[in-house]
């Protein structure tokens, strides 16, 4: 009997019980699971939103949300949200403007009324440290660039016409054999190899066709609360690290920051072809 009375004020004990979390709000349950302190505070969630300039012509929006993920992962109270925009769509009266804009050269002409002044130059290689620089200060910093190659077709007849790229046209005529060279960007080289790849295109030649560069992919970072600053801050960190920068040959950019030597032969001499970067608020 008395065992029998014993089970029945556990079992209603642990209804009462059940009955009242049922009743907590949400918010509050947080503070009922495993603390690492006495002072121990329910997580916030940070929403982070990372904004890509369409006008850039490289292929980083694979890497970016790959990047994004990767931080997510390491992060767990931050949230990346990456999108598209028009260039000027930041500025348009009533946006809500992006924690972290990436760009390209010449989308962004007043700095200092959107960007953040940055007090670290975050290790990018010489020649595009005074690529953010606006009167003196910097609000920006090359993520990675590119730069035009000369694509060479040897089987067209050497009268054949060199060609400068100008539309998706130039690109088509070249691969159909009309034009002997074309003068385009590593999307365009990455486009041709991958063509190679999958059994098509022909055995192309390619090589630098210049020792400098305003194909830029910049970051800039708008002001913020604390929390969402300092998140955007370590996700720039992030995008520069080692194991991000080594990512860019995959999608054929070039690092901002010193790496190893790149494996596609046209990357790497491009790489140690370049040697000048243009302004890009100029």
């Amino acid at each position: 009997m008395r065992c029998w009375v014993a089970r029945l004020r556990t079992a209603l004990a642990v209804l009462a019980t059940a009955a009242l979390l049922y009743q907590i709000p949400a918010t509050l349950l947080p503070m009922f699971s495993r603390r690492d302190g006495a002072d121990a505070q329910p997580r916030q969630t940070v929403l982070l939103r990372v904004w890509l300039s369409e006008q850039w012509t490289g292929t980083a929006m694979g890497w970016l949300t790959g990047q994004a993920a990767r931080f997510e992962r390491e992060n767990r109270t931050v949230r990346v949200l990456v999108r598209r925009a028009q260039r000027g769509d930041w500025a348009l009266p009533g946006a809500v403007p992006p924690d972290i804009l990436l760009f390209d050269a010449g989308a962004v002409g007043d700095p200092p009324a959107l960007l953040t002044e940055l007090a670290d130059g975050f290790g990018v290689r010489d020649f595009l440290a005074g690529s953010g620089t606006w009167q003196g200060k910097t609000y920006a910093v090359a993520l990675c660039y590119g730069g035009t190659a000369l694509l060479t077709n040897p089987s067209v007849s050497t009268d054949a016409v060199a060609r400068q790229m100008e539309s998706e046209q130039d690109f088509q005529d070249f691969v159909g054999g009309k034009p002997i060279a074309l003068s385009a960007t590593l999307r365009e080289a990455r486009r041709l190899q991958m063509l190679c790849d999958a059994g098509g295109g022909f055995a192309y030649v390619a090589e630098p066709n210049d020792n400098a560069t305003n194909l830029l992919l910049m970051a800039g970072l708008f002001p913020g609360t604390d929390a969402r600053a300092a998140a955007a801050e370590a996700f720039l960190r992030h995008l520069l690290s080692g194991e991000a920068q080594d990512a860019l040959p995959d999608w054929w950019l070039l690092p901002a920051r010193e790496g190893p030597e790149l494996s596609v032969p046209l990357l790497a001499a491009m790489q140690r072809a370049i040697r000048y970067a243009a302004n890009a608020f100029d």
